[in-house]
């Protein structure tokens, strides 16, 4: 595992106030997702700014994008379908801007694609568009940014191949791979290029989270519901689900993460909560399920209290108060424990229970990409 230090940033919170930050990246950096490194291992400044419409940092599986203070985006890393939004195919270790976005308040990531979320209630994605991601209504990659036919658009979430937004009377529209009826239009055709209403949610959403083949969406009642494949426990069933169905969570819950195959909740009572795939650990429950998939929600071990939530492909992060604790797939260092080796059960690189990141106190907002995280870090200097 590498640690990048992205230096001294300016964070500007959500209250208006402002504090000193230090970005830090536990990065697999083979396509230089790592960002801003300079040949002598140094860095150069970089400005972010807060996001109140989602994430002011969004990563992908190898680049990674954040509000630029000014709110344009700047975006790093592997750019082989157009993800940097710069109009070239040419990877960057240093963040470029992102052409002719403005007033951006949110961004959202998928695999290879991004979205961004305006003050107007406008969206705008780019990148990779072979299931129709970037909404707009072509599956041929998209080097710029690239509007979304959606308005009054409150909040955005990616997933792998699809992307889903919020509107402001609560309804979720969805776009990109279908395949397993992750947009929830009650079917599973291949896909759709443009917006469409996900069905099967009984009240306003607040959030939406996807991730390869399952889309979940909390509502403002703190009831949690699902759509897309089920062979993985993902919805929870076995069986996929073509309009939302509701989880059998404990109590309701404030936030919810998306790995690729699996699904976390943060409860009102401050424990995370997870079901699907556990063939790496995701759920952080102290044992692997290679085989059986997890339909029902079940405790993460020994985190109480958490206050935020992220998850990558196959690993998931949790804020408890100003500390990280992160759990599942390894291979990468995306755990941030110093060990990317043989973590909890050999042969694979897992952490069954979550570990404490080395070296990394004071955090103040988070977010995972496949095989990496992004952390602002409070500090004085």
């Amino acid at each position: 595992m590498k640690c990048f230090s992205l230096s001294i940033m300016t964070v500007a919170a959500v209250c208006m106030t402002a504090c000193s930050a230090r970005q830090y990246l536990g990065v697999d950096n083979s396509e230089s997702d790592a960002g801003n490194q300079t040949a002598d291992g140094g860095s150069a400044p970089l400005a972010v700014a807060s996001a109140p419409g989602g994430s002011p940092i969004a990563a992908g599986d190898f680049s990674t994008c954040a509000i630029a203070l000014g709110d344009g985006v700047r975006c790093w890393g592997s750019n082989s379908a157009g993800q940097l939004g710069n109009g070239t195919k040419t990877q960057s270790s240093k963040p470029v801007d992102v052409r002719a976005l403005t007033n951006i308040v949110g961004l959202a990531a998928g695999a290879n694609h991004f979205c961004a979320l305006s003050t107007l209630g406008t969206v705008s994605c780019w990148g990779d568009n072979s299931w129709g991601q970037v909404g707009d209504g072509t599956q041929e990659n998209r080097f710029f940014a690239t509007p979304v036919d959606l308005k009054k658009v409150v909040r955005i979430g990616g997933g792998v191949m699809h992307t889903c937004a919020i509107v402001a009377d609560g309804s979720v529209w969805c776009w990109g791979s279908n395949s397993s009826g992750q947009l929830g239009d009650g079917t599973a055709n291949n896909w759709r290029g443009r917006p469409w209403p996900l069905d099967g949610l009984t009240g306003r959403a607040v959030s939406v989270v996807a991730g390869i083949d399952h889309t979940c969406v909390l509502q403002e009642n703190g009831e949690v519901r699902c759509v897309g494949d089920g062979k993985h426990g993902q919805v929870g069933r076995t069986m996929p689900a073509t309009k939302a169905i509701a989880i059998g969570l404990s109590t309701t819950a404030n936030e919810l993460a998306a790995a690729w195959q699996a699904t976390c909740a943060r409860l009102v009572s401050g424990k995370v909560e997870c079901w699907g795939s556990n063939s790496m650990a995701e759920l952080g429950n102290g044992h692997l399920d290679p085989v059986d998939p997890v339909v029902s929600p079940t405790e993460v071990n020994q985190l109480f209290d958490a206050t935020a939530l992220s998850a990558g492909l196959g690993h998931f992060c949790a804020q408890k108060q100003s500390l990280l604790y992160c759990w599942g797939w390894n291979s990468f260092g995306q755990l941030g424990n110093g060990d990317p080796g043989n973590k909890g059960q050999s042969p694979t690189h897992l952490s069954v229970t979550p570990t404490l990141p080395v070296d990394l106190k004071d955090v103040t907002t988070f977010t995972s990409g496949g095989r990496h995280n992004c952390a602002f870090v409070a500090s004085s200097t």
